[in-house]
C-alpha cells in the first residue's frame, strides 16, 4: 500500500551543485530549537520535500532538541532514505519512484551490515558498535512512529524490553561513579526492531592512545577550576567537584613522579656506563 508519506519520486538527477536529498533547517531562532527537513530538487512530490521522514524530525527534534542533536538525527534519518533508495531501485536513471514504508526485517539488517562493513565516518574511520547502533535506534524509532500513525504495516523486527530505573535524589558523594541504580516500575517495550539494533557487534576502529600533552593539561585545570568556582558549597554537586580536581591532581603527581623516575634510572645508567673501568674489581 503506497501512500504519500513514503512514495519518493525522482525526476531528474541533479548536478554535482545539487545533492538529491539536502537538509533545510526550519523555525531556529536563538531562545527555541527546530527541526531539519528533507528534500530536494529532484523530488517531485509534496514541493520537494520526503514527507514522513520529514514530519518524523518535526514530532522529534521541535523544542526537543538542541540544533546539533537533530542535525545528527536528520543526517541518519538521511543515510536510511538514501539507502532505501538504493535497495529498491539500484543505478536505475531517472524518472523512478521508491517506498520508504516498503520496508521489512531484513531491509534494517542488510542496513546495519552496510553500516559495519562500508559506512565511514568524518574521519574515514569505520563506525563504532555505538554509533552503529545509534543510527539503528534512530531508524526504527521513525519506522514506529510511522506505524503509530498507520502509514507504516510491516514489522521490523523484535523489540526489546526496556527497564525502568530508579533516580536518587540524594547528594551524590565521592563514590557517585560506582553507584548503581535499581530497576524499579514496570517495563516498557523498545520500537519494533530494537532488540536487533541493540545487538549489533560492529568492528570497531582502532584508536591509539594519545598521551596528554602540556596544553591539554591546562585546559583540563582550567574547566576544573571554574566549575569549581561555579558550583556552591552546599551543592550536591560540590563532592563531585573536589573529588574531580582530587583526582586530577593525584594524577598529575603520578606523572611528575614517574617522570622522574625514569630520568633518575636513565641517568644512574649514564653514570655506570662512565664509570667503567675507573675502579678495579673487587676479588
Amino acid at each position: 500500500m503506497i501512500n504519500d508519506y513514503g512514495l519518493v519520486s525522482i525526476v531528474k538527477t541533479p548536478g554535482s551543485a545539487f545533492p538529491r536529498f539536502t537538509l533545510a533547517e526550519a523555525d531556529y531562532d536563538s531562545d527555541r530549537s527546530g527541526y531539519f527537513v528533507l528534500g530536494g530538487f529532484a523530488v517531485r512530490n509534496n514541493n520537494g520535500v520526503v514527507l514522513g521522514p520529514s514530519m518524523f524530525l518535526r514530532a522529534t527534534s521541535k523544542d526537543r532538541l538542541t540544533w546539533k542533536s537533530a542535525r545528527s538525527w536528520a543526517t541518519d534519518i538521511k543515510q536510511w532514505v538514501r539507502f532505501v533508495e538504493f535497495v529498491q531501485v539500484g543505478q536505475k536513471d531517472p524518472p523512478y519512484e521508491f517506498d520508504l514504508m516498503n520496508v521489512d526485517e531484513n531491509t534494517l539488517k542488510r542496513y546495519g551490515e552496510f553500516l559495519i562493513r562500508y559506512a565511514k565516518s568524518r574521519a574515514g574511520r569505520q563506525l563504532s558498535t555505538a554509533t552503529v547502533r545509534n543510527k539503528l535506534w534512530r531508524v526504527c524509532a521513525m519506522q514506529q512512529w510511522f506505524a503509530e500513525n498507520r502509514w507504516f504495516y510491516g514489522n521490523l523486527g523484535p523489540r526489546v524490553e526496556a527497564k525502568a530505573f530508579s533516580r536518587s535524589a540524594r547528594p551524590t558523594g565521592f563514590l557517585a561513579h560506582v553507584h548503581r541504580r535499581k530497576a524499579i516500575g514496570p517495563s516498557k517495550m523498545g520500537h519494533m526492531g530494537s532488540q536487533f539494533a541493540l545487538s549489533v557487534e560492529a568492528r570497531q576502529p582502532d584508536h591509539l592512545p594519545r598521551a596528554l600533552t602540556q596544553s591539554d593539561l591546562r585546559a583540563v585545570e582550567g574547566a576544573l577550576k571554574a566549575r569549581f568556582r561555579a558550583v556552591a558549597e552546599l551543592s550536591p554537586r560540590y563532592d563531585q567537584c573536589v573529588r574531580d580536581e582530587l583526582i586530577f591532581n593525584i594524577s598529575r603527581f603520578v606523572v611528575v613522579l614517574s617522570r622522574l623516575r625514569s630520568g633518575l634510572s636513565t641517568h644512574l645508567c649514564g653514570l655506570s656506563f662512565e664509570c667503567q673501568g675507573a675502579f678495579p674489581a673487587e676479588r
